[in-house]
């Protein structure tokens, strides 16, 4: 499926946490976001997630862990 506007990175960022939330009833961490996407950081996942918020694929609820929900399912 084309996801106008997003990186594969970012691409596979959604995927992975829309799975993880469907898996587990819950949403990822950024150090499991970073985790499970290969990459060195939590930083990373921030930046991926930031992005897709922006985008309007996800949205957070702010002061709280684990608040990631998926706007948009792919």
């Amino acid at each position: 499926m084309e996801l106008a506007g997003m990186t594969e990175a970012q691409r596979r960022g959604l995927l992975f946490i829309q799975g993880f939330i469907d898996e587990r009833g819950y949403s990822p961490s950024y150090k499991e976001i970073a985790d499970g996407l290969g990459l060195k950081a939590k930083s990373g996942a921030f930046r991926i997630v930031a992005a897709l918020c922006e985008r309007g694929y996800l949205s957070t609820i702010p002061n709280r862990s684990r608040a990631l929900y998926v706007k948009v399912r792919v």
